[in-house]
């Protein structure tokens, strides 16, 4: 019973994100950008491309950008390059969404 009021909830509170995905000593880092609900493909692309233009495809702390997983849904991660191109979409389940990897301890929370 408290699995599934967890699943519920986590429906309920999901708000679309990005990870943004980052290289750092050969390995693969993660930090995330909030953004607004209701955002189509194409603004999403757009944010990207945004993103990556102001921060020089970098991150602090965490090296260069490699690529973003725009989380539309909590069943549904959208894979995207670092200039903005869709490269493939496949289905998560609540259990794994938010399961963030930062580097020592900071992630950059940005909102669109």
């Amino acid at each position: 019973m408290q699995k599934q009021t967890q699943t519920t909830t986590a429906y309920m509170d999901f708000k679309p994100y990005l990870y943004v995905k980052t290289e750092i000593n050969g390995t693969t880092s993660l930090k995330y950008i909030d953004l607004k609900s209701n955002m189509t493909i194409q603004q999403v692309s757009e944010a990207i491309r945004e993103h990556f233009h102001i921060n020089l495809g970098k991150c602090i702390f965490c090296g260069n950008i490699t690529g973003y997983t725009y989380h539309e849904s909590i069943t549904t991660a959208i894979e995207f390059d670092v200039c903005g191109n869709y490269l493939s979409e496949t289905q998560t389940t609540p259990e794994n969404n938010r399961n963030i990897t930062t580097f020592g301890g900071l992630f950059a929370l940005l909102t669109y």
